[in-house]
């Protein structure tokens, strides 16, 4: 029995945790050398003691509780507490609290195991309050760059818009180079703004993908159209080549087309001599051929990329070394989304090059299904042009607070016959949409007072007025500003708008034929007018 005694007291100090013994009196009958460490006592000067020799009088309580239950209803319990010493330090114990049971089973104390977790505490407190701040500090980023967005965009509308306009009403030659370059340079603009919000939203894990049927032949063909005139134009080959193909994968059609659109110009840029080739293969995975591994590929024969190079190209704001950025351009972000994109739907992008042979950029999708024809989504492009298009007689409601936005709207449908109403006040679209019943309602959503979401929700809630189809025309990029605009509106254009874009909205809500004789416009309201007074002109 000695023995055991010198045994268990052995085990006892060896651990690292604190370990004690009380009777049923609450009384300490034994502990380990760590408990005497912690209470900064001998051995004999805590056996035979209890609680109230060493701790508050609150602190006696809450442990006199936990040991009542454990004793009194013989179970085990587990529990996590402040603990100040007579030393005066403060610790965190996760402390284990077992019945201790005589040869009949009769419980004739506890025994309690303690271990000092108030280091892992602070761990867990400061990673907590590391995550916070940084979801803080990625709200701030993400409502940063959707203000900035949104106010470039805005003056993006105009400069863009009326460049379209004037451009088709322009005869001089060199007025209409100036404007093609104010054209093109707004273009560029438009894709470092949507380059820097979709590294964004890819960051932030907010990056949704819409999948449909997409057939890569077709799309192939599209963007032979879009590339072989300026293929031909530096004298360079552009091959397309499939093979195997189904009819149709479920890929998210626009992102797809947006990597492959981001290759073929890297290669168009680096490229002065030779050929460009975008290919296609595929494989399917078993007899009902439902899946499929997909290849893409576009190779070029231009000035390639160094092997110990390769690996930086994909990450964010990174060029080669050396590259010439006033003679190619760049920002360093099309490729890092280009490898985000593809990985988000399941597939990966390499690259194998040779220095001043060329480089093939390969997207490999290893499992992907595959869709039949009949489930093909419609064609962007019509077969015939929005100057061909006759809308029924309709009333239209433009509300926006600059007026310049107004303008550019009524301008692009002035060839429609529509009769127009302009507000730049949402309290008054809410009158006007009650009082003149419009066909549609064109809601910009950020305005001062009352701004669109809060215009469309009292329309929508309106009996009178619910009916009427509200498309949102804003400057917001991001999905959860797209979420809260469809929750008060019919669909969104997002700005800078073109004619395309707003007519091919229009079809979706209002009649219209093929093939018009074009007619005035009937406008009541002014577009100039900052805040129209009662929306009508007599």
């Amino acid at each position: 029995m000695k023995d055991s005694n010198i045994w268990l007291k052995s085990v006892m100090d060896a651990t690292a945790d604190i370990i004690f013994i009380k009777d049923r009196d609450y009384v300490f009958q034994a502990c380990n050398e760590k408990m005497c460490e912690f209470f900064g006592l001998p051995m004999d000067q805590i056996v035979n003691s209890s609680d109230e020799d060493h701790f508050s009088l609150d602190a006696v309580e809450e442990f006199r509780e936990i040991d009542r239950i454990v004793m009194e209803h013989n179970k085990t319990v587990t529990i996590e507490e402040w603990v100040l010493y007579p030393n005066g330090s403060k610790v965190l114990l996760e402390t284990v609290k077992s019945p201790c049971r005589d040869e009949d089973g009769k419980v004739i104390g506890l025994i309690g195991i303690g271990r000092d977790i108030t280091e892992r505490h602070n761990q867990e407190v400061a990673l907590k309050e590391a995550k916070e701040a940084a979801e803080i500090a990625n709200q701030a980023k993400s409502l940063f760059l959707s203000n900035m967005s949104h106010e470039i965009r805005t003056p993006m509308n105009a400069i863009l818009g009326f460049s379209e306009i004037l451009n088709q009403m322009l005869d001089d030659p060199c007025c209409r180079n100036y404007l093609d370059a104010i054209l093109t340079s707004g273009d560029s603009l438009m894709s470092l703004i949507n380059d820097v919000l979709d590294l964004s939203k890819i960051e932030s894990g907010k990056f949704d993908l819409q999948l449909y049927p997409v057939s890569i032949e077709d799309l192939f063909n599209e963007l032979k159209v879009i590339y072989e005139k300026k293929a031909t134009e530096k004298n360079l080959e552009f091959v397309v080549q499939y093979e195997n193909l189904p009819e149709a994968f479920l890929l998210d059609q626009s992102r797809l087309r947006q990597v492959l659109v981001n290759l073929i110009g890297n290669a168009l840029k680096f490229t002065d001599s030779g050929y460009i080739l975008i290919r296609a293969k595929s494989e399917f995975l078993d007899d009902t051929w439902s899946k499929a591994t997909l290849v893409l590929e576009v190779s070029d024969t231009g000035i390639g990329i160094p092997e110990d190079k390769q690996g930086i190209i994909f990450e964010s704001f990174q060029q080669l070394p050396g590259q010439k950025v006033e003679e190619y351009g760049g920002t360093g972000l099309g490729l890092s989304i280009c490898r985000e994109l593809v990985k988000l739907m399941g597939g990966k992008i390499i690259v194998e090059s040779s220095l001043h042979k060329g480089s093939t950029f390969r997207i490999e999708f290893p499992e992907i299904k595959t869709a039949i024809v009949q489930e093909l989504i419609s064609s962007d492009t019509n077969l015939f042009t929005i100057d061909e298009i006759q809308f029924k007689p309709a009333k239209i409601l433009i509300v926006d607070d600059i007026s310049f936005n107004r303008e550019l709207i009524q301008l692009y449908l002035n060839s429609y016959g529509f009769e127009i109403l302009h507000t730049g006040s949402g309290k008054e679209a809410v009158r006007i949409a009650e009082e003149e019943l419009p066909n549609i309602i064109l809601m910009d959503m950020k305005m001062p007072e009352m701004d669109g979401y809060e215009a469309s929700s009292l329309i929508k809630k309106n009996p009178k007025t619910k009916h009427i189809p509200i498309t949102a025309v804003t400057a917001s990029a991001f999905k959860e500003d797209e979420t809260r605009i469809l929750f008060v509106a019919d669909s969104y254009i997002a700005k800078p708008i073109s004619k395309p874009k707003l007519i091919q909205e229009l079809m979706n809500f209002l009649a219209w034929e093929k093939n018009p004789e074009l007619k005035k416009p009937v406008v009541r309201g002014n577009p100039f007018q900052a805040e129209a007074s009662n929306g009508t002109d007599h």
